[in-house]
This record gives structure tokens, sequence and C-alpha cells, in this order.
């Protein structure tokens, strides 16, 4: 799953944007998720599920906010990230 975490812009005491951060079922952190999908060699398709998700979600991000998707930059250029 994935929750949004609102990022303020501390200026203007506004919410800016919202960062994507993915959550897995429980007591094992994201890095221990994202390090066995490496292991497994399936990272550009679990990177890619989390992005696509994401981005379904960006209608419900309000005007003029953004939404912040991380994604590792070895994995960025990959075919199922890019798809």
């Amino acid at each position: 799953t994935l929750v949004f975490e609102p990022i303020v812009d501390l200026t203007a005491a506004t919410v800016a944007g919202y960062e994507a951060l993915a959550r897995f079922p429980g007591t094992a952190g994201p890095g221990v998720w994202f390090t066995a999908a490496a292991e497994a060699g399936v990272a550009a398709e679990l990177e890619a599920l989390l992005v696509h998700k994401a981005l379904a979600r960006l209608p419900h991000v309000p005007a003029g906010a953004f939404l912040l998707v991380s994604v590792r930059a070895d994995l960025l250029g990959s075919g199922p990230v890019q798809e």
C-alpha cells in the first residue's frame, strides 16, 4: 500500500505537495522489502507497481500541489518503470 505524507512549505505554512511512501504488511520496514525484491530480481517491477499506484492517485492531489514518487536512479530507465 501507499501512504501520502504531506510536504509543508514552511514560509507559507501550507501543504505544497505529498510524498508517496510504500508500506508493507508485518513489522519489516520498506527497506527490507526493497532489498528482498532486488535479491529476487524483481526490483524494477516493484518500483513500477508503486509508481503506477501513486500516479493513479494523482487526480486526488489538490491543484497546485505536487506528488513526489521516489524511484531508485538505477531503475528509472528500466522497462517496467518506463512503461
